[in-house]
């Protein structure tokens, strides 16, 4: 016995084949018939509704000679399953007098229309009411059984919330996919399903307006889509203090990597994620290296370019973004991996790719290839930093000297040696890391994290308003931090363009499709939806552990009727 699926699979095939092969028949009969009744011509006849293909749309109308008579090139049917036909040809059937039968778009009843091809009917509908009415209108024709299906599951579940009617549902889906829409009336705990419903994208950026939240709102997705990752934004005022950040930059290259190499992925992120900068993609996607089994491999040259690419050289390998080197073994730790790789080299040529154990230093799996992705999010050649520290020197030296002529030595002292210990930690300690609060003065284009998803991604706003006000408060708190720190000499004026302005990030955001969703109040001018849906969602009491205040509420839901589904952590 077949499994299921493939039990389907075998039903639909056989289905297609005997609907196409009746159509034949069908037609070499109709042939035959003509050829009886002396008819010299026949002329293709398909359906004027929005099922009818592009193939067949084509040769609706097309005349032909009996002899002409070809399946599949002169008359139907032209591709399996397909449903047209032909008449006989006669001088009243040539007339332009006469009518036809169509589906009327709106109504979807037969109706009769003026003797026309399929491609004259269309260009008529498209000019009365435009292109996008045309493509909504065939899109959800040729959906209406999958469509008719899914709604009905939807009301099983959700009883009287579910969509009254096919169309109210069709025009939800529909606008989901081509444009940005607004949702309202959407709480906190249905938006993880919500999202999940409306995933026609194969990428989705979720935006919300707090690490807390974005942190709840990945779990909660992770219950229907286990690809989903959490990308947290830097605090770029304090981010050189913070002694967490070799971890955070190991998160936020971990998402790099997922959206560069897979083609279906979720990232949660928050309006500060979105204002920090980054390389463009096309350029950090050259950072990354691949190493091959069999391959020759420059044990010197490799040094030089973990160091460049922001590795720490040590005795033993014991944390990512760490690499040591031991005769013909190379020792890394890439931060997108979960263990450390180890290269041995047989001469000049690599060996084996093993990765290992750190604590026990024991082989766990052999490897073909390792793809390793810089330690960092911004790296650069000899080259870069000797041309960006010739930019900052020269701005510092200008700086340090007004301070110095308007009597502020102490911060004229501070900016000269603040630019001395960053020439020294890129030339001398090859520390990489520096650049994460320079990169103005060593990249001439830096974009926002949005820009790394393509043009079709959806991106999901949650509460519209609530990211705005985040935004602004999140710009005008580092805008008066910095020109603070600029005043005493601690930062460079280059440093103030490390953060992406507010309305730029929400530019950038609503170059792809949006879905914004709001509890209560409807997004602000700043964005912008082509149409806006409001859904009745009713919030399920806590109870406290109150099982009585549980069976009352229960007891109430079986008498109206209603589906009620419970759902426990375990048994």
């Amino acid at each position: 016995m077949l499994p299921e699926k493939e039990s389907d699979v075998a039903e639909k095939g056989c289905a297609t084949l005997i609907h196409t092969e009746v159509s034949n028949i069908c037609n070499q009969s109709q042939v035959d018939s003509y050829k009886k009744m002396w008819v010299e011509k026949y002329k293709n006849l398909e359906t004027l509704d929005g099922i009818t293909c592009k193939v067949c749309g084509g040769h609706d109308g097309e005349v032909h000679d009996i002899d002409e008579f070809q399946v599949g090139l002169t008359a139907p049917p032209f591709h399996p399953r397909c449903r047209g036909t032909t008449i006989p040809v006669t001088d009243n059937l040539l007339s332009k007098n006469r009518q036809r039968s169509a589906r009327d778009p709106e109504t979807g009843k037969t109706v009769y229309v003026n003797e026309m091809t399929y491609e004259e009917w269309k260009e008529n509908f498209v000019n009365e009411k435009g292109q996008q009415a045309w493509d909504y209108y065939e899109k959800s024709v040729k959906n209406l059984k999958i469509d008719t299906e899914q709604l009905d599951r939807y009301k099983a579940v959700l009883g009287k919330d579910a969509p009254e009617s096919l169309e109210e549902f069709q025009k939800i889906q529909q606008a989901l996919k081509k444009q940005s829409i607004q949702v309202t009336g959407c709480i906190d705990a249905q938006k993880a399903h919500f999202i999940y419903a409306a995933g026609a994208a194969k990428k989705k950026l979720i935006v919300t307006y707090s690490e807390l939240r974005a942190k709840e709102l990945c779990e909660n997705y992770r219950l229907f889509d286990k690809n989903v990752l959490f990308y947290p934004a830097k605090d770029l005022i304090f981010y050189s203090a913070d002694v967490q950040s070799n971890l955070l930059v190991q998160q936020r290259i971990r998402v790099l990597q997922k959206l560069m190499e897979e083609e279906e992925v979720t990232i949660v992120t928050t309006m500060g994620g979105i204002m920090d900068h980054l390389l463009p993609p096309e350029v950090f996607q050259k950072q990354v290296e691949t190493v091959e089994s069999d391959s020759e491999f420059d044990m010197e040259l490799w040094k030089k370019k973990l160091t460049a690419m922001g590795y720490e050289r040590v005795g033993q390998v014991e944390g990512s973004g760490q690499f040591a080197v031991r005769g013909g073994i190379l020792d890394i730790f890439p931060l997108t991996e979960e263990n450390p790789v180890r290269i041995e080299l047989w001469g000049d040529e690599i060996d084996s790719i093993r990765s290992f154990d750190v604590e026990s230093q024991r082989s766990i799996e052999n490897l073909d290839r390792i793809r390793i992705y810089p330690a960092g999010e911004f790296i650069a050649d000899d080259g870069r930093i000797k041309k960006g520290l010739a930019v900052l020197e020269k701005e510092a030296k200008r700086l340090a000297d007004q301070f110095f002529q308007e009597r502020k030595t102490e911060e004229s002292a501070r900016l000269k040696a603040f630019a001395e210990e960053v020439k020294q930690s890129l030339t001398q300690w090859k520390q990489m890391s520096v650049l994460d609060g320079l990169a103005p003065y060593f990249y001439d284009r830096m974009v926002s994290f949005a820009e790394y998803f393509p043009k079709e991604a959806l991106v999901v706003l949650d509460e519209p308003n609530r990211l705005w006000e985040e935004a602004q408060a999140i710009e005008k708190e580092f805008q008066e931090s910095m020109t603070n720190r600029l005043e005493k000499g601690y930062v460079l004026p280059g440093q103030m363009n490390l953060l992406c302005e507010s309305q730029m990030a929400s530019e950038k955001l609503q170059k792809h499709r949006c879905m914004g969703l709001c509890m209560l109040e409807a997004a602000g001018p700043q964005w912008h939806f082509a149409e806006h849906f409001s859904i009745d969602v009713r919030s399920v009491n806590t109870y406290n552990n109150s099982f009585e205040l549980l069976v009352k509420d229960l007891q109430q839901w079986k008498k109206k009727g209603e589906r009620v589904i419970l759902l426990c952590a375990s048994r």
